[in-house]
């Protein structure tokens, strides 16, 4: 992130100035009751409260806002600038601060405290409620536009591009305001207002230890489902262990850049670790297998999709998960399974985890950021969705292999199956295509026939054998034609109605790809 251009520059020279101004013109009469809110500031600011989305609230709003309305805007940049300053030196040796960042953030908050106070001016005649509600909303407004404008310049990315997920979480900041800060308002006297602090503080506490409780399960039981994903791939093919995990954690980094809206991240994350649970049913052999997949093997492969969403169904039988996970192996132009479903018909969470789970492919095969940012943007309108591929870029997937770690990641297995069912694509076709013929399946009885009959009357213990003895150098190959001349005008009359088939149904599907064959 470019924390120094013009943008950050502007705002900084209005923290300087806001700054300045308070030092010269604050005029504090009440200052105990003052302090008492900057106390109750700095409470809220190290106890804050987990949201189910991971973000943490610390509802400092609340103090600011009273100040705002008790006070002047002069008194509201000391509050900010001493809240700033503590939580800087609570987290950070005093040498590692910077100061830069910090006067950018004291003016920040200094115009979002302006536009409140001045909305607060202009309501003086409305319900105390409806003031403390368009406070809030001013305040919030504001912090969300600078903070628009500090991403497009610093990280280059669309001046509302968080905006719209963060408006979901507005409803914490209203009600907390709605509730706590009326109370406050409504207090008579420092003595009042002591015991509402302790009062709200209470409750905090109690907010506080069940929030704490909650995303704890949450986080236990992501937790939970790494470990069994890992055991899972650990009994199918030692080689795939850990898969899970990081696409799981690659998911977590990514549903950001994609403003995949708050509430529903913990479930998509939780799918994306257990997306593969289906392989679980397929025979290990087949992840160890060198070489081509049969056919029948190749749909076995397949089946996991619906194998793995029977599974996550029986764990969450009222959400949408099951089909995020059923769906995970559909493609943007339609060629993927199990149905084929194609561009905005597949559900977006099959279509994140499908970029995931190729991201994850791409950086374990794949040392070099640039390869796989280029491998990444090749599949996109085919394999992948375009519209999310092009939110990543290259310093994301640095960040991403950063973060979560590829040391000791074997990509053949996957990658194997992969390519290997590319090779069976057009025999399948061929399959599929030809042998529903009649004409055909009559030309392979005929043949087979004439193979077991010819086979038992000159004691071949198989086709293979008459192959193999035909094919001895020190054999009398005239001789041999000689003596076979019968069977083997009817082997060329079988290869010629099978020719003739396939280019029968090469003319009228009118489909290159049976020219293959």
């Amino acid at each position: 992130m470019k924390d120094k251009n013009w943008y950050t520059w502007t705002i900084f020279n209005i923290g300087i100035l806001s700054i300045l101004y308070m030092i010269f013109h604050l005029h504090i009469d009440r200052w105990l009751e003052f302090l008492m809110i900057i106390l109750f500031i700095f409470c809220l600011d190290f106890f804050t409260i987990n949201l189910p989305s991971g973000d943490r609230y610390n509802g400092n709003i609340v103090g600011f806002l009273y100040v705002l309305f008790e006070f002047h805007w002069t008194a509201a940049v000391l509050a900010f600038s001493v809240s700033i300053l503590v939580y800087n030196l609570t987290h950070f040796p005093f040498r590692q601060i910077k100061w830069f960042r910090f006067v950018v953030s004291v003016g920040m908050y200094s115009i979002c405290g302006l536009a409140t106070s001045l909305a607060i001016d202009m309501t003086k005649e409305m319900p105390l409620f409806v003031r403390i509600f368009l406070a809030i909303c001013t305040f919030e407004l504001t912090n969300q536009l600078i903070l628009s404008g500090i991403f497009r310049t610093g990280m280059n990315f669309p001046f509302f591009h968080h905006f719209k997920a963060n408006l979901q979480e507005f409803i914490v900041p209203i009600l907390a305001g709605m509730i706590v800060l009326s109370k406050l308002l409504m207090t008579d006297s420092v003595q009042q207002l002591a015991h509402e602090v302790l009062y709200v503080s209470f409750f905090l506490v109690i907010i506080i230890f069940f929030s704490e409780n909650y995303i704890q399960q949450v986080f236990l039981r992501q937790d939970m489902s790494r470990e069994m994903v890992r055991l899972l791939e650990s009994r199918i093919a030692s080689r795939i262990t850990g898969h899970g995990a990081r696409v799981g954690a690659i998911c977590e980094a990514l549903v950001e850049t994609f403003e995949y809206p708050k509430r529903r991240r913990p479930d998509l994350i939780q799918m994306a670790i257990i997306h593969d649970i289906g392989k679980s049913f397929l025979p290990s052999y087949m992840f160890e297998k060198r070489g081509a997949l049969t056919l029948s093997e190749e749909r076995e492969y397949k089946s996991h999709c619906e194998k793995g969403a029977e599974i996550i169904k029986t764990i969450y039988p009222k959400g949408p998960c099951a089909d995020w996970v059923l769906y995970h192996h559909e493609r943007w132009d339609g060629k993927g399974f199990p149905q084929g479903l194609k561009g905005e018909n597949i559900p977006l969470e099959s279509r994140i985890l499908a970029v995931c789970n190729r991201l994850d492919h791409m950086m374990v095969c794949h040392q070099d950021d640039v390869t796989v940012y280029q491998l990444l943007q090749k599949q996109a309108g085919t394999v992948l969705d375009p519209g999310l591929v092009q939110k990543i870029d290259l310093s994301l997937i640095s960040k991403i292999r950063a973060t979560v770690g590829f040391e000791g990641a074997v990509p053949e297995e996957e990658e194997r199956l992969k390519h290997n069912m590319n090779r069976n694509e057009g025999k399948q076709y061929k399959e599929n295509s030809i042998s529903d013929n009649p004409h055909y399946c009559s030309i392979q009885i005929i043949s087979l026939t004439i193979r077991i009959y010819y086979c038992r009357k000159n004691k071949f213990h198989s086709w293979r054998g008459f192959q193999r003895k035909a094919g001895k150098s020190s054999m009398n190959l005239s001789n041999f034609r000689t003596k076979h001349m019968k069977f083997i005008f009817l082997h060329m009359v079988r290869k010629f109605l099978y020719s003739s088939m396939i280019l029968h149904q090469c003319l009228s599907s009118k489909r290159k790809q049976c020219c293959k064959f």
